[in-house]
């Protein structure tokens, strides 16, 4: 498994997702993704 990445919340609480991961996951503009909270972590 690749080590995790860190993203950081900007003042509007948006996060951006690291090029590497849009990458490797084919994630284009508009794309939408699942959020969740799993043991007081997002994922």
């Amino acid at each position: 498994m690749p080590e995790p990445l860190t993203v950081k919340v900007s003042s509007r609480n948006q996060i951006a997702v690291p090029r590497a991961a849009r990458e490797r996951l084919g994630i284009s503009p508009g794309d939408r993704l699942l959020v969740d909270i799993q043991g007081g972590v997002l994922v």
